[in-house]
């Protein structure tokens, strides 16, 4: 039989990628067209990889204007300017 996902559920359907991957897109289209060109697309999974990894700072006021802006398109694991506000005070102990 067929081999069960350690989570018990079954992978996204390919129609499933392609909607998360296209709405990811946009997102990421619309936060370069804010100001923030070097902000990564969806890889293959149809997620955007960490911003970070391609040197965009999620603090910034550039990418939290951009973020707002783009809020509809905000994927669910791309978090708000007030969460992500939250968990860089409780990770950076205070900021700069």
């Amino acid at each position: 039989g067929r081999r069960r996902l350690p989570n018990g559920s079954r992978p996204p359907s390919q129609a499933q990628v392609q909607q998360v991957r296209t709405q990811a897109l946009s997102f990421s289209r619309g936060v370069r067209s804010h100001g923030v060109p070097n902000f990564p697309d969806p890889g293959s999974d149809g997620r955007i990889p960490d911003p970070a990894t391609a040197g965009v700072d999620q603090g910034s006021p550039a990418f939290q204007a951009a973020n707002q802006a783009c809020r509809k398109y905000r994927p669910p694991y791309v978090p708000s300017n007030s969460a992500y506000d939250t968990w860089a005070r409780a990770h950076t102990g205070g900021g700069s």
